[in-house]
């Protein structure tokens, strides 16, 4: 595609971004700047429909972009890759809010069991962090027990206690385990009228979608059609975590790269 027509194309997009509005060639030649005639981006909009990048909702009206041509904006312009940081959790709610999209984020430090305190042999405390401890009711076999997996990550201590049957131990630690934090599930509502819909809008809510997709941006794939989802890392009060946005494909998620800045 010729410079000046994938301008064009992305004048239409970022226009429609803004207003959710068919753009006509009056309006786009006084907002591009572009020293050609209506008549010529006319002909110039003719061509985009014909290679899939434009449609026109009703004959009198102005031009929209189709789902081929956001997709191919939304994978040049966000800017996904380098760890970002998020100075403010707050932009994050906002931004759901003010473009109409799910938004999440979830820590990924690493917890470790740290120590294991008894209490007058009534209770033990297994503290894997300052924010995360969990109390057990004692006994010699287990506090010895979980002495010697002193060091181990949560996950691992999980998959142990799996496999000797400590069932109690598990139901305790599923306690602690790191959750996402969300905002926007309104925004996914449709996902629950799609066959695979259901699944996806919980894994979402749950946060394990995080432990399933990589870093990135997806479409079809793994969404509903007309939808996008990405993944970004992230460093939190200098806590590693990852950002997920999802919703409509014609969101203005240009806004999202306004909250965060390169590491």
């Amino acid at each position: 595609m010729s410079k000046r027509r994938q301008s064009l194309l992305e004048s239409v997009i970022e226009e429609y971004l803004r207003s959710g509005e068919p753009i006509g060639s009056q309006t786009l030649k006084a907002l591009g700047n572009f020293s050609i005639s209506s008549a010529t981006i006319r002909n110039h909009f003719k061509v985009m429909m014909d290679m899939g990048l434009l449609s026109q909702p009703h004959i009198s009206s102005g031009r929209i972009p189709t789902a081929i041509a956001l997709k191919d904006y939304w994978r040049s312009h966000l800017e996904l890759g380098s760890c970002k940081k998020l100075d403010d959790l707050n932009q994050l709610q906002k931004i759901s809010q003010e473009i109409g999209c799910f938004a999440s984020y979830l820590y990924l430090e690493e917890l470790r069991l740290q120590e294991v305190q008894s209490y007058e042999e009534k209770f033990l405390i297994l503290k894997f962090s300052e924010e995360s401890e969990v109390i057990l009711r004692y006994s010699t076999h287990l506090a010895r027990f979980l002495n010697d997996l002193v060091g181990m990550s949560l996950e691992d201590i999980q998959s142990f206690s799996h496999q000797v049957c400590a069932t109690e131990l598990l139901k305790t630690l599923k306690s602690i385990s790191q959750k996402n934090t969300f905002y926007g599930a309104k925004f996914l509502a449709s996902f629950m009228e799609e066959n695979r819909g259901e699944k996806l809008f919980f894994e979402m809510i749950e946060g394990k979608i995080f432990s399933r997709l990589s870093n990135g941006i997806y479409f079809e794939d793994v969404l509903p059609k007309g939808y996008v989802l990405f993944i970004q890392d992230v460093l939190i009060e200098g806590k590693r975590a990852r950002v997920l946005f999802c919703g409509a494909l014609e969101c203005n998620y240009l806004k999202t790269t306004s909250i965060w800045k390169g590491e």
